[in-house]
This record gives C-alpha cells, sequence and structure tokens, in this order.
C-alpha cells in the first residue's frame, strides 16, 4: 500500500476544498488505488501548512463521496474500486461546521487589510510584530482571571491559566490530556471543532441530552468514574461526600450562575 503525496488543487477558492479536489483527482487518475492508505490528518496538515480542522474537513467530504473510509486502529484507506468513477453525486446534506458568510464587495475588504497593515508596520510596538508568549502574556492572564472571577467564588490564579492562539487549538490540548482514556462526554449539540479534535485523536463521544440552559446536570452522575470527579472537585468543590452527586451539583451551579459570554 503506498501513501498519497498530499497537495492543494491551485484552482480551489478554500484550502479544504483544494484537498478534497487533489484527492479526488489522484483517485480517479488511479495515482492511490482502493486498499491504498492516506498518511495521517497531523502529517497532512504539517506538510500543506494548514490547520488540522482544514484537513479534516476534507477529508470528511471525501468520506461524504464514499471514496474514503477510516479503519480504527489503522488508518484512512482508499475505499473505491480502481475503475469506478470518482464523480459520485454526495449525499444532500447541510454543512453548519463553517459559517462563512460572502464578503459585500462595497466593503473594499482588501483595501482595508492593506491600510491597516501599513499602519500597523509604520507604527506598531515591536512585541506586536514578533513571537508571544506560547501560554499567554502575563498581561493576557491577568485579563482572563478578572474577566473568570464573576464566574467563580474567587479568581483565578494567574499562574494556572493559558491562553490559547484559538478556540480549537485549545479544544485539542485538551482532548489531548484525556486521549488516553478513550472517550469524552458532550453535548448533545456540540461544537464541531471539537467533532474534529476528538476524532484526529480516535476519541468517542458520549452525547448527553440537554435543555435549554446546556446539558442536564443529572445526567451527569453515572458517567463520570469516581476518580475523575475527585480531580475535579478538588479545584471547585469544598465538601465532599458522594463524588458524582458533587460533580451534578457543580454543574448544576454552574449553570445557575455563569451569565452569557
Amino acid at each position: 500500500m503506498t501513501l498519497w503525496k498530499p497537495r492543494i488543487a491551485a484552482n480551489a477558492r478554500y484550502k479544504h476544498q483544494g484537498i478534497a479536489d487533489a484527492l479526488k483527482a489522484d483517485i480517479a487518475a488511479g495515482l492511490i488505488k482502493a486498499g491504498d492508505a492516506l498518511p495521517p490528518q497531523r502529517e497532512i496538515a504539517r506538510e500543506l501548512g494548514v490547520d488540522l480542522t482544514t484537513v479534516t474537513r476534507a477529508l470528511n467530504e471525501i468520506r461524504h463521496l464514499d471514496l474514503i473510509e477510516a479503519r480504527t486502529g489503522a488508518g484512512t484507506f482508499v475505499k473505491i474500486p480502481p475503475d469506478q468513477p470518482a464523480t459520485a453525486t454526495p449525499a444532500a446534506e447541510l454543512d453548519l461546521s463553517m459559517n462563512i458568510p460572502p464578503q459585500p464587495h462595497e466593503a473594499g475588504l482588501p483595501g482595508r487589510i492593506a491600510h491597516g497593515v501599513g499602519v500597523l508596520l509604520a507604527g506598531a510596538p515591536n512585541h506586536f510584530l514578533s513571537y508571544q508568549e506560547s501560554t499567554g502574556t502575563e498581561a493576557s492572564r491577568h485579563a482572563a482571571a478578572q474577566w473568570l472571577a464573576p464566574r467563580f467564588s474567587a479568581a483565578p490564579a494567574v499562574d494556572r491559566l493559558v491562553v490559547a492562539g484559538g478556540a480549537q487549538s485549545a479544544l485539542f490540548a485538551i482532548c489531548s490530556l484525556v486521549a488516553a482514556r478513550s472517550s469524552i462526554c458532550a453535548g448533545s449539540i456540540t461544537y464541531p471543532g471539537l467533532k474534529s479534535a476528538a476524532a484526529a485523536l480516535d476519541l468517542a463521544i458520549h452525547p448527553l441530552d440537554m435543555d435549554e440552559h446546556g446539558i442536564i446536570p443529572d445526567l451527569v452522575r453515572g458517567m463520570l468514574p469516581a476518580s475523575f470527579a475527585k480531580s475535579a472537585l478538588r479545584h471547585s468543590v469544598h465538601r465532599q461526600s458522594d463524588d458524582c452527586d458533587h460533580a451534578a451539583r457543580a454543574a448544576a451551579g454552574y449553570r445557575r450562575n455563569c451569565p452569557p459570554a
């Protein structure tokens, strides 16, 4: 079995579409055949210089065409026979994983962006144009602690906060910490980026029913291992009897006391 050589089709409007178009074309041309393996998603992202979610979205499109399949513990492989056309009509579905509204022409965004970058380069302090601390600057972490204070009984310690470069990188880091457990729980309607991170790490997501406030706290009982609940309680609950009951009550308290962001 040969590994696919990742590339991005030159005429694609978006990078994820370019990856998908290139893979479809290579399958149609017979450059990769049924049973051939694709490189891991992280390797594709690294080689093409794109983020992991871009690769995941591209492969999801190809999977919807029934051209590839994921085999647990083995990887992703070309599924179709070599003589089958690669122009199968995708199943009709509404993809809500990314909302990219069309930009109005009259907004003049290219000119505004060029002007803004020029102003930044002309007068910005040097530290804005250099690498930042990987865990966030001290000023950023202090600001985060102040923002979090009303949501908890006290502001968290600044040295225990990490400022991530984006929601997706933070989600992937958190999921990496629990990857050894092989599964996580989330609301039955959850962020597509969480699904992408879980898929990349082979984490199963157990859906929990929700109401208008979020996950129903009573469902936490019986879902959390006692060891996990104890770890959470050490940081947020001062009195302890039954672990899962306290975890459920902590979730309920958070729902009541946490104002909308």
